[in-house]
């Protein structure tokens, strides 16, 4: 359940922030390689290939650094990291990181897309 939850986040074929202030809807799920890689990373991560996931998830990061997702995406790899064994605390401070991270830009994306909106009614 968890795994199409994230998945369903995942923001395919999503236009630059540029793009979307001509078009505020960013389209979710369209592009089909996309889709592909970010599940093979995620399979990697399930499967405790935890490098080769987290390679996929910089990659994304770096190619959408507006997006909320790819912080989310790294945090969960630390999440993994933490449930063999909740009693060590060594990957507590990165997730908690990557998950105030992930808040912070959602919460920019949110006010960016809001302001677009707001200036295309006003003119």
């Amino acid at each position: 359940m968890g795994f199409l939850f994230v998945v369903g986040l995942i923001p395919w074929g999503t236009p630059s922030l540029a793009q979307a202030k001509k078009d505020t809807t960013i389209i979710l799920i369209t592009d089909v390689a996309m889709q592909m890689e970010i599940s093979d990373a995620l399979n990697d991560l399930y499967n405790f290939n935890f490098a080769k996931a987290e390679q996929q998830f910089r990659w994304f990061k770096q190619k959408y650094p507006w997006h909320p997702l790819p912080y989310f995406l790294l945090g969960l790899s630390e999440w993994w990291k933490i449930m063999p064994n909740t009693k060590s605390t060594q990957y507590d401070e990165r997730f908690l990181a990557y998950m105030d991270s992930t808040i912070r830009v959602a919460e920019n994306l949110y006010k960016k897309i809001q302001s677009i909106k707001l200036r295309r009614l006003s003119s």
